[in-house]
């Protein structure tokens, strides 16, 4: 993954950096389901020479809403993130599980274009 960094992306970093750190003043939280400290954004800091310094770990995004924590638009180019719908095969052929799962299909196409898959 490149990433083109002009003059207002720096500048957005910049206020989220101290010393090479990104967010000086504030520690951050990641988002894992799979408990990681690491993850796509630090990834894509570290392209450019930068860390941040994450202390905990959530399962899920409401879930640090639910806490009131603040959360900020990152001011770099992210892989989009994968969603997946998955099932018990139980469901396989019941008719009110396969209309509940094309309609949320539906819906999730609907609000992300033909990018949702």
């Amino acid at each position: 993954m490149q990433l083109n960094l002009d003059l207002n992306l720096l500048v957005a970093l910049d206020a989220l950096l101290e010393e090479g750190s990104v967010g000086g003043a504030a520690d951050h939280l990641n988002h894992s389901r799979r408990g990681r400290f690491t993850g796509p954004i630090d990834t894509a800091l570290a392209e450019h020479g930068l860390t941040r310094r994450v202390v905990a770990i959530c399962p899920t995004f409401a879930s640090a809403r639910r806490f009131g924590l603040a959360t900020f638009p990152i001011p770099l180019d992210l892989p989009a993130p994968r969603l997946s719908l998955a099932r018990h095969p139980r469901y396989a052929a019941d008719p009110a599980h396969a209309w509940l799962r094309g309609l949320v299909g539906e819906v999730v196409r609907s609000e992300l274009g033909d990018d949702a898959g």
